[in-house]
């Protein structure tokens, strides 16, 4: 979303605009229109007869009107190369705004059309005129004498809507004045000048309206990133918004109490919904409320200065992250934690400035719940057997996807570094590099049989890209902000120092492994509220575990068989990342089917030949699971289509994938021969003899005589129960994802090594 959607006509839509005719005419008529009008609407004004408070509704309108016409003649009016015109330089000797402004506060029966009407008029003089009038005092006077008037609390509530809506028209348009023209800025930012308690009236009025919903919060926040703006060049202002206002502790409070009135449970989610999308957040008031203050949490951060950067980013820590989002991911109820995880994954996506992801990421990395830290409760969640599995691996698929050094050293390479998950006689080869495709071959030779036997007029199976983009293409997770530059590259130094260590493991070396708390890390988080954590992380190394990540991504891994179609894409679209990954210890533990690892840990290639082991078992014992194969293959084609071809589509309400597959084997399975022999028919007498517990004999008429077929009877009847039904899909479209996942390996491991000869090429030349 763009903050900075200003279109001062837009403002301005609705009221009356300078005529062309008249910005022809004579300048002399125009004043003695002008001066006409004034003398009709000052006779009114400076009838000092009547009672202090005795307006007639006729007088009233009489007033607005005529004022109303002068300031349309105002804003036409040219100025004389840089110099006042005719009619504004009437328009100050008289004063008119101070006595309109004046006599309109001495009325209380009209005093909330009044208030209206100079709101009106000061919008339109500011953002109409052509003339700059916010640097005379005869204008600013009643301005901030009108501005402070708006705040008491005497109106009712559809009273105080519309002059809030006023009110803040009044205080953007002032905002977009002072950015364009700065000198302005010394009218209402000083400590001489008659603002009452605050040096910056038009911040302070603002504030309030920060978290309000519809056009009056969009205005307020657009005015305010306009002030965030100018706090960057002149600090002064910066300083007096982080030292002497209360912006970023309401910014921040705010985000808890929004928090707080969000759905603690999505409401009728689909059986794989695992994210929040855009859809879902339009559908969800509350929740795009939320999101409308996160993102300009996120606009302040980028564009605000350092002082206020750094307090709204430890108030958010401090004010949100710990009190509010800590609790909500370890609730009692299951839903609820899934609910809140989904919310933590979207917050994440949603954000792009690194200074505000860094907390965030702090928050998981390092904060404890139960003396447990957090990242290590949210891994535990990843072999549920509930929908809090699939929204668990959405969140680590973010988590990765955000390429921040922090993340991927807490995940994964603070176990990998020490080298004991290999031989010790192997530790040389974690440097080799598949030169000759043999980690390609071995990848592609595990996959399942049955995707081996198909004949070549079968459908070609469904690449990788496609099956694991489409689930993800309704977000865009931003993630080209971190840059080398930024957080999220390794920097060099760093870099060099765990080559250095794994140079001396791999040597074998016997050298403490103290000296690896010496590494000091350039992460995406602040290094002076990481290294604490960081040093008490690095020095306890155990040297005989592995990575909880990667041991529950194995495990998840491992039962394939019995996992959805989409917590098995979620589950190979984490692997893939990793296996992406340019850094050989990670390259070498994912695609290196030659390494040779310690008897406690399991490789990649051992927990997919089991897989395979499980598919072709399985595919065996169903006699048409190569049919049930094309079928799965032509519903991913439907559902790829079906989505291509909308420009935006919830994926809470996804093509089903089983919906279809399901009718037409029941349709397939219900024969002749079915209709003729029902086993569960209580009207007819059982046809089939037993032979024994799970296999009969079936009868089957023939020309001259009857015969018998033998039939495995427990096989059909699991196939028939729902249960049954799930388990073979979920093991056909288990076999289609097995394969495609393979020959990804297969090709990041190929391209590990075109990459790492291409670079020595260029390094050489």
């Amino acid at each position: 979303m763009s903050w900075f959607k200003r279109n001062r006509g837009s403002n301005s839509s609705n009221e009356p605009s300078p005529s062309k005719d008249r910005s022809n005419t004579d300048p002399d008529t125009c004043l003695d229109v002008f001066r006409s009008h004034w003398q009709q609407a000052s006779a009114i004004i400076n009838n000092k007869s009547r009672n202090k408070d005795d307006f007639s509704s006729d007088e009233v309108e009489i007033v607005i009107h005529n004022i109303g016409q002068m300031v349309t003649l105002l804003v036409s009016e040219d100025g004389e190369e840089g110099m006042p015109g005719p009619i504004l330089n009437f328009f100050l000797e008289k004063d008119i705004l101070e006595l309109f402004c004046s006599w309109c506060s001495r009325s209380k029966e009209h005093a909330v059309k009044l208030k209206h009407e100079q709101l009106r008029m000061f919008e339109m003089l500011i953002s109409q005129s052509k003339q700059l009038l916010l640097i005379h005092k005869s204008v600013i006077r009643p301005l901030v004498k009108l501005l402070s008037a708006c705040t008491d609390g005497n109106l009712q509530s559809s009273e105080t809507y519309d002059i809030e809506h006023r009110l803040v028209l009044v205080l953007h348009q002032a905002c977009v004045c002072i950015s364009q023209q700065f000198l302005i800025l010394e009218s209402f930012f000083c400590t001489n000048t008659d603002h009452g308690p605050t040096r910056f009236l038009l911040f302070s009025l603002l504030i309030p309206y920060i978290h309000r919903e519809g056009p009056v919060g969009q205005h307020a926040r657009d005015a305010l990133l306009l002030i965030m703006t100018m706090s960057t060049k002149h600090p002064h202002i910066g300083q007096y918004i982080a030292s002497n206002s209360d912006f970023c502790p309401v910014l921040a409070a705010g985000l808890s109490g929004l928090y707080s009135s969000l759905p603690r449970k999505i409401p009728n989610p689909s059986e794989n919904w695992y994210m929040l999308t855009n859809d879902d957040c339009l559908a969800i008031p509350e929740l795009q409320m939320f999101l409308n203050s996160l993102e300009f949490c996120n606009a302040v951060v980028q564009i605000a200065h350092p002082m206020v950067k750094e307090q709204l980013t430890k108030y958010i820590y401090d004010g949100f992250l710990l009190p509010v989002l800590g609790p909500a991911l370890h609730q009692n109820s299951r839903d609820e934690v899934t609910t809140a995880t989904a919310y933590l994954d979207l917050f994440l996506r949603r954000l792009t400035e690194p200074a505000l992801i860094r907390v965030f990421l702090l928050f998981i990395l390092t904060e404890r719940n139960d003396e447990i830290i957090i990242l290590d409760s949210l891994i535990t969640r990843i072999n549920s057997s509930s929908r809090l599995s699939l929204v668990s691996l959405a969140l680590f698929k973010t988590l990765v996807e955000l390429h921040c050094e922090d993340v991927m050293f807490q995940l994964v390479f603070k176990y990998l570094i020490p080298c004991t998950h290999v031989m010790v006689s192997q530790r040389r080869a974690v440097k080799d590099l598949d030169m000759y495709s043999k980690s390609a071959e071995r990848f592609l030779s595990l996959r399942p049989s049955c995707c081996l036997a198909q004949s070549p007029e079968e459908p070609r199976a469904v690449s990788p890209q496609i099956i694991n983009s489409t689930p993800y293409e309704m977000i865009e997770v931003s993630t080209n902000n971190f840059n080398p530059e930024t957080t999220s590259t390794p920097s060099g130094n760093r870099l060099k120092d765990i080559s250095s260590y794994v140079e001396i493991t791999i040597s074998g070396d016997n050298k403490s492994t103290n000296d690896i708390t010496k590494i000091q890390p350039k992460s995406a988080v602040p290094n002076r509220a990481m290294s604490p954590v960081m040093d008490g992380t690095l020095s306890p190394f155990n040297f005989n575990k592995t990575s909880p990540f990667l041991s529950a991504l194995f495990c998840k891994l491992e039962g394939m068989m019995q996992n959805t179609l989409y917590s098995n894409l979620l589950l190979t679209g984490i692997l893939s990342q990793l296996a992406a990954y340019p850094q050989p210890l990670l390259r070498s533990f994912l695609l290196n089917h030659n390494l040779v690892f310690q008897p406690t840990f399991k490789s990649l290639v051992q927990v997919l030949s089991s897989v395979r082991h499980k598919v072709d078992t399985y595919s065996y014992a169903v006699h048409n699971f190569s049919q049930l194969l094309m079928k799965a293959r032509k519903n991913l084609y439907n559902r790829e289509d079906s989505i291509l071809n909308r420009s935006e589509r919830s994926f809470s309400t996804p093509v089903p994938v089983n919906s279809s597959p399901v009718q037409t084997i029941q349709t397939r399975r219900m024969t002749f021969t079915d209709l003729l022999f029902r086993k569960n028919s209580p009207k007819r007498p059982s046809t089939l003899a037993s032979t024994k517990k799970g296999s009969q004999l079936q009868r089957v008429p023939l020309r001259g005589g009857v015969g018998y077929r033998y039939i495995n009877s427990k096989q059909t009847e699991s196939l028939d129960s729902p249960e049954g039904t799930l388990k073979t899909w979920n093991a056909v479209y288990c076999a289609i994802v097995l394969e495609e996942f393979l020959k990804e390996l297969a090709a990041l491991a190929q391209e590990h090594a075109v990459l790492h000869f291409e670079d020595s090429f260029n390094s050489r030349h």
